[in-house]
């Protein structure tokens, strides 16, 4: 999920169409605790929905299992003004109550563990959006769209919206208007029409979570390609797009092709190639990254367009294991917008270090989400996704390329369809770099601040500098650290020549003498802008 946009990267698309330690903190109880060990294996939907109108009708059948002891009833989440019809098993009519948010079907009889039963809800009403925008218009465009994270699924289907469960794989059939099309996860098995509406089969075979489920209908085209994997795989593309914005869509499966090819590569091979990749206009201020289907607020934003996607990897085929553990997700998905840019554009790389690292400066908490109930606090942009990027920027600066990527890979391999918490992370790094991350962790996931540097060099002896490093902290509260070890790199810079010497900060203040072999003019502190912090030099007082 994406909110902000990028300004410069509208430049970047003519240039591509042209071509377990001390830091182990608790989740929220009410994220990761469930009122019954319930595992939802299957999923069948059939929505009715239409772009002029807020209403909708329901038919949604669950298939159940108890996993650890014998139920008698199964809780899903439904806001209040949906109204409920009735609720049906095996052709019986069976007792519910809808209170508040909560609908509670009563089993006929109890469930044993491990048998599979399954009910179906009937429902229909006006939708009402909260949260994030969990139902959006676009009245111009005649189209209607659906956004649950992280809490807004239920505002919308009668669903369990837990993060410990994802539903083994699904059927979607959504009945609209015969002149509107309809978006959503998965394949496209069946699109059949009357003579007003047309109802539109998506099957899903892969796990999914709740707020990964997305439907948009509207007065769609759709344009359609492939990707070919350096596997040989080939990943089937569609682009929905509305005829406004038909010079959107120039070049665009060229940029996806690209893109889907580098998190290919340095990831794993893209999860779902035997289903799609789909993107859908969807105007508004927020993209979602549902599986195998993202909605874009801006369908020129290139950067917007790979966040998107890297989400497929991290989000939908590995899911963070409670909303604490969001930068599972938002952390990675932004770090890819610079993975990206490295490979395809790199005189955009320093323009998204410096938006970053400047929206990462005004973090008021931490990475690690301990406020779980605010949808604002979760998807904050300072701190969940610019400072979130930058803890994966200094990792890699601090544990090197081959071990970041290995412990990325291994995350994807580890928990691909299923969950990771951060500390899941930190273990799949500290494996694949075989050192410890726990110090690491705690002073930029679990705490916040920033180091502020004040830095000075002597050129005056040939071929020896020396250099001086001071360092504060900015806190954000009292228990952040007065202090941030690190590596950095600076670069001693002659006439015609210059040297990367990287330097271990230990203490708040050192000083190091750096050998050379011509005559050092200036050096320049993080010269590719790997670590969240502020410079300034001790001499003239200014930012370097």
């Amino acid at each position: 999920m994406l909110k902000i946009k990028f300004l410069f990267i509208a430049m970047l698309a003519a240039v591509l169409v042209g071509c377990s330690g001390n830091g182990q903190s608790t989740a929220a109880l009410d994220e990761l605790e469930d009122s019954a060990a319930i595992d939802i294996t299957y999923c069948r939907a059939h929505w009715w929905m239409r772009p002029d109108t807020m209403f909708i009708k329901g038919a949604v059948t669950t298939y159940f299992k108890s996993a650890d002891s014998k139920i008698r009833s199964i809780d899903f989440d439904l806001v209040r003004h949906l109204q409920v019809d009735s609720v049906v098993s095996h052709n019986r009519q069976l007792v519910f109550s809808h209170s508040g948010d909560s609908l509670t079907v009563t089993l006929p009889d109890a469930l044993a563990q491990g048998v599979t039963d399954s009910v179906v809800v009937y429902y229909h009403g006006e939708l009402k959006s909260t949260g994030l925008g969990s139902i959006g218009t676009n009245r111009e465009e005649h189209t209607i769209w659906t956004l649950s994270a992280p809490y807004g699924a239920r505002d919308w289907w009668p669903c369990r919206q837990n993060l410990l469960d994802k539903i083994d794989s699904m059927d979607i059939n959504v009945t609209c208007p015969i002149e509107y099309k309809v978006a959503a996860n998965g394949v496209i098995i069946s699109d059949v029409a009357d003579e007003n509406e047309h109802t539109t089969h998506f099957s899903v075979r892969h796990p999914l979570n709740y707020y990964t489920i997305g439907v948009a209908v509207g007065n769609y085209l759709t344009k359609e390609g492939q990707s070919v994997l350096s596997t040989s795989d080939t990943v089937p593309l569609v682009h929905y797009y509305w005829p406004s914005n038909s010079l959107s869509v120039r070049g665009l499966m060229t940029y996806l092709n690209i893109v889907m090819n580098i998190f290919s590569d340095y990831f794993t091979p893209y999860p779902f190639a035997d289903e799609k990749y789909g993107q859908a206009s969807i105007g508004g201020d927020i993209s979602m990254e549902h599986q195998t289907m993202s909605f874009l607020t801006d369908a020129d934003n290139l950067a917007l367009m790979a966040h998107e996607l890297a989400h497929q990897w991290f989000g939908n085929h590995v899911t963070c294991k409670g909303w604490s553990s969001i930068w599972i997700n938002e952390g990675f998905a932004t770090f890819s917008e610079l993975l990206f840019l490295e490979r395809v554009s790199s005189i955009f790389v320093e323009d998204w270090h410096d938006y970053t690292i400047s929206n990462a400066l005004q973090a008021k908490g931490t990475v690690y989400v301990t406020d779980t109930t605010s949808h604002d606090t979760i998807f904050d942009e300072a701190t969940t996704y610019r400072r979130g990027a930058m803890v994966l920027v200094m990792l890699r600066n601090e544990i090197g390329e081959p071990a970041f990527q290995q412990g990325c890979r291994m995350i994807l391999e580890r928990f691909g369809n299923g969950f990771a918490t951060i500390e899941d992370a930190r273990q799949c790094f500290e494996q694949a770099a075989d050192t410890s991350l726990v110090d690491f962790f705690n002073l930029w996931i679990y705490g916040g601040g920033y180091p502020q540097f004040t830095v000075d060099f002597d050129n005056s002896q040939i071929g020896k500098t020396i250099i001086d490093i001071q360092q504060s902290a900015v806190k954000t509260k009292d228990s952040d650290s007065d202090f941030f070890p690190m590596h950095l790199t600076v670069r001693l810079v002659g006439k015609n020549a210059r040297k990367d010497v990287r330097l271990h900060l230990t203490s708040p203040q050192q000083q190091f003498v750096v050998e050379s072999d011509f005559k050092v003019n200036n050096v320049i502190f993080d010269p590719n802008k790997n670590i969240l912090g502020t410079w300034q030099r001790k001499k003239d007082n200014k930012r370097n």
